[in-house]
């Protein structure tokens, strides 16, 4: 809001939004919208950037599509439809991008990952799950939950465990840090990935040999890439 108010303070007829709604509570937003509306109004021209379709649908006019730095579409949003916008943005149909495929389950299979009765902390409580080859595990719950902590707990960044037991191919594993997560094969993209997956003063060169660094120096080949 305070951004707006000074490129405004500078007499602005044309106002350029970046996602401006990433930060903002819902009751914020409410009142972010009432001011473009109060905005659009006065004649100010607003250029509004955002990958959430909701709020273009209840802020536009019309709606723009870049794809690969291309403008792909351009159209009014009345003469729109959520899945022609959709299918704008992915280059392809919607449908067929999401559509379900049946797949065959081993019969009897074992489990890749085990967790048994997980507890750390006040945020993760007896949580016990089995993950399988190929497959994927959604983990669902509001903000506060514990979902993000019972990741960190199975990766060891937040150890030690308070109770429980993990199996990595039916075989019990201790895991007190990311590096014994990674010796056993597993691999984080966490949730806020500037300040707990990156080292933004490195190259994404860099960034990306770190999980395997130990390999790289072992064989000297850090030097030479």
């Amino acid at each position: 809001m305070t951004e707006i108010a000074k490129a405004l303070s500078m007499n602005t007829k044309i106002l350029i939004m970046d996602e401006p709604t990433s930060t903002l509570t819902k009751a914020e937003t409410e009142k972010l919208f009432e001011m473009i509306s109060k905005l659009k109004k006065s004649g100010i021209t607003i250029i509004y950037i955002s990958h959430r379709m909701d709020e273009i649908f209840q802020v536009c006019d019309r709606i723009t599509v870049l794809r690969n730095g291309k403008n792909v579409l351009t159209k009014k949003c009345s003469d729109m439809a959520l899945e022609e916008v959709i299918n704008a943005i992915i280059g392809g149909s919607m449908r067929k991008s999401f559509e379900w495929t049946e797949r065959s389950i081993i019969e009897n299979r074992k489990p890749l990952l085990e967790a048994k009765n997980l507890k750390s902390g006040d945020k993760v409580k007896d949580v016990s799950f089995s993950l399988y080859e190929g497959e994927i595990l959604g983990i669902a719950g509001l903000m506060g939950s514990g979902r993000s902590e019972t990741a960190k707990v199975v990766f060891g960044i937040d150890p030690p465990l308070d109770n429980g037991e993990i199996y990595i191919k039916g075989e019990m594993k201790k895991i007190n840090s990311p590096s014994d997560a990674i010796n056993c094969g597993m691999g984080l993209v966490p949730e806020d990935r500037r300040s707990q997956g990156l080292i933004l003063g490195h190259s994404v060169k860099e960034n990306t040999i770190l999980p395997g660094l130990p390999i790289f120096q072992k064989r000297q080949l850090y030097k030479i890439i």
